[in-house]
């Protein structure tokens, strides 16, 4: 599994965790998820190495301090805000 798109879907830090799991995907949308917090992102997002590509679009409760944990992710290029 390389791609996962999970648009409005409900999933919370919890998922996050199992995701996390999935060291080969490159390509990660969680565009809407409206529960998933910095905390989730912080806590889980960094163990995805092989992300290139990570959309967190429309997701208004994510703030810098959830997103400082990206700087970590080598190969992330493309990193979706909008909304």
């Amino acid at each position: 599994l390389k791609y996962l798109t999970l648009y409005s879907a409900p999933i919370s830090n919890v998922g996050l965790k199992s995701i996390a799991k999935l060291h080969h995907i490159e390509s990660l949308q969680l565009g809407f998820c409206q529960q998933v917090t910095d905390v989730g992102l912080h806590d889980h997002i960094p163990q995805l190495t092989n992300l290139t590509s990570l959309s967190l679009s429309h997701m208004p409760s994510l703030s810098d301090s959830g997103l400082q944990g990206l700087s970590v992710l080598p190969k992330l290029h493309r990193l979706d805000l909008t909304g």
